[in-house]
């Protein structure tokens, strides 16, 4: 845990601990957040719901994260749902003692400020892929992306920390789950990936990067609070 991880978490230590469960929905549109959240443990999922019920994850949280800052900073109403994807114990510390901490920690303020533009900038080339991409592409870049954030490296290669369904890679390329299924088992047959005790596995990054056209590969990967 570097410095201003070990800052951000000794913060938001003062306040109230939250414990969710796997599935349960802790914003839903609309909801005005009762503070900002930190994640000490577990996954959370922001995604969108269309008026035919089909959903577009749009991120996804990790430990030592923290949202909504749309709201907390420029009072933006959500119209997203975050959903805990595992078991998920949170930090939640009042809007205005969070503001109040950022305007007097330099550092911290601009850390927030580059996650921010670095997530504006994952979001505008995710949008090339999802906008201009086929199915096969857009299940590489997605991969490609979750490597970027998620990626650890391990015997058999790059293991996906986040727990990932076909449904949840299908939401996050903007795919049925069935498309998704049979673009996944592409590149299970050409050797690319394979799984593993329900984990998705990168054999071989290189070939992955060559199946994606559109994919632009970030020089620093970074969670952005949105």
């Amino acid at each position: 845990m570097d410095l201003l991880t070990k800052e951000l978490e000794n913060f938001f230590s003062k306040y109230k601990n939250i414990k969710y469960k796997k599935g349960d929905v802790i914003l839903r549109p609309e909801d005005i957040p009762s503070g900002v959240i930190y994640i000490k443990s577990g996954y959370i999922k922001l995604y969108s719901v269309s008026d035919q019920g089909n959903e577009l994850t749009l991120n996804i949280f990790k430990p030592h994260t923290y949202f909504s800052m749309m709201w907390a900073i420029s009072d933006i109403k959500n119209s997203l749902f975050f959903e805990s994807m595992t078991d998920v114990e949170v930090l939640r510390a009042p809007k205005e003692e969070f503001i109040k901490f950022i305007k007097s920690e330099p550092e911290i303020l601009f850390d927030l400020t580059r996650r921010l533009l670095i997530g504006l900038d994952g979001i505008l080339s995710r949008m090339d892929y999802l906008l201009l991409g086929d199915a096969h592409n857009r299940v590489t870049s997605t991969i490609l992306s979750l490597v970027e954030r998620f990626g650890l490296k391990g015997e058999d290669g790059i293991i996906l920390g986040v727990p990932l369904t076909h449904k949840d890679i299908s939401n996050l390329a903007g795919l049925t789950r069935e498309t998704t299924s049979i673009e996944l088992k592409k590149l299970s047959d050409k050797g690319i990936i394979i799984n593993k005790n329900q984990q998705l596995i990168v054999k071989n990054i290189a070939k992955l990067k060559e199946e994606s056209l559109t994919y632009k590969e970030n020089e620093e990967s970074t969670d952005y609070p949105l």
